[in-house]
């Protein structure tokens, strides 16, 4: 909902999440007590703003405020959150500051640990992370038409953050998700220092580079490490556009050290190795429907573990025609 007032504008944003699932994690057909995993969470929230724009820069007074109500527990909480960004043009397109301080109630679901990583356990435990605060004060601008660039830096503060850790082998292995090949949550406070650059290079119409590196400092509150949290990452990626036919690309990307569980009685620990992973395509445009392409996956074929257990394929080739359809 936005409302003109004059040079202001107020703008208020509605949330509603609800989230409900259920597991039974008991095979015996003989065990009479009740056992599983059951929860029903609803999240209800509103986002007031009040938005300033000036000749060089724009402000964003707000607050964020959501109610959650632990439905399966009987559970209800109360949340408020700032909401303030700005935004200031210093040499018009060449350096404009930007800062912000937020905060959100984040509903964390099975499909989102799932798309981060494909080998958890279905017993997870989902409860909602409460993001303090995440404050950062950056610059970015267009240096010229070849050049543009974008650095922050900040701070964060939340609660009830998941972390993956390896679930330990249970013995005896009574489900396909007890051999040491799933993973679980674990929660914890955690707070983070990051540091975030990207740079573009747009050198002709044909030929594009961007190259991104990110630096995280964790400090956790129970647990010993932030498990299976990089504290570095990067990326490069070119574009070139050969001809009007031909195409090709290129991506690399780092990901540093990650710490994860091995046992928990007593405590071991396992350091996964960083690793560099290096994508390439080659493709031809025959006309506007058909195409021709040919991709390489980890060429450098090294057979890193993104998670605990389980080794990246190496080298990888695929091929082939696509076709578009003009109905």
């Amino acid at each position: 909902i936005t409302l003109d007032l004059g040079d202001q504008k107020l703008q208020t944003v509605m949330t509603f999440d609800y989230l409900n699932g259920s597991f039974e994690d008991d095979p015996n057909p003989n065990n009479f007590i009740e056992t599983g995993i059951k929860y029903s969470r609803f999240i209800t929230g509103i986002n007031p703003n009040l938005i300033f724009n000036g000749d060089n820069f724009t402000l964003n007074l707000g607050a964020s405020i959501f109610y959650s109500m632990d439905i399966e527990n009987e559970e209800n909480d109360f949340f408020i959150y700032p909401n303030v960004t700005a935004s200031y043009r210093l040499l018009d397109d060449a350096v404009i500051v930007y800062a912000a301080l937020e905060g959100e109630l984040k509903q964390n679901t099975y499909r989102d640990a799932v798309q981060d990583n494909p080998y958890v356990s279905p017993t997870l435990t989902l409860q909602p992370t409460n993001k303090q605060y995440e404050g950062f004060l950056g610059f970015k601008g267009r240096v010229s038409d070849i050049f543009s660039y974008n650095v922050k830096g900040g701070y964060a503060s939340q609660s009830e953050v998941p972390l993956f850790v390896l679930n330990t082998a249970q013995i005896p292995a009574v489900e396909a998700y007890d051999y040491g090949n799933s993973f679980a949550y674990r929660y914890d406070d955690l707070t983070t220092a990051f540091a975030y650059a990207e740079l573009n290079f747009d050198i002709n119409t044909k030929f594009k580079l961007s190259t991104m590196a990110e630096y995280f400092d964790y400090d956790t509150t129970n647990e010993v490490e932030a498990w299976n949290l990089p504290s570095i990452k990067a990326s490069l990626r070119a574009d070139y556009q050969i001809t009007e036919a031909w195409y090709a690309g290129a991506q690399t990307y780092f990901i540093g050290e990650r710490m994860d569980i091995v046992s928990n009685t007593p405590l071991i620990t396992k350091t996964l190795d960083s690793y560099i992973d290096l994508n390439a395509n080659l493709g031809y445009r025959f006309n506007d429907q058909l195409s021709a392409f040919i991709k390489g996956y980890n060429l450098i074929g090294d057979n890193y573990e993104r998670w605990s257990n389980y080794p990246v394929q190496g080298i990888q080739v695929l091929g082939g025609i696509t076709y578009k359809f003009n109905y």
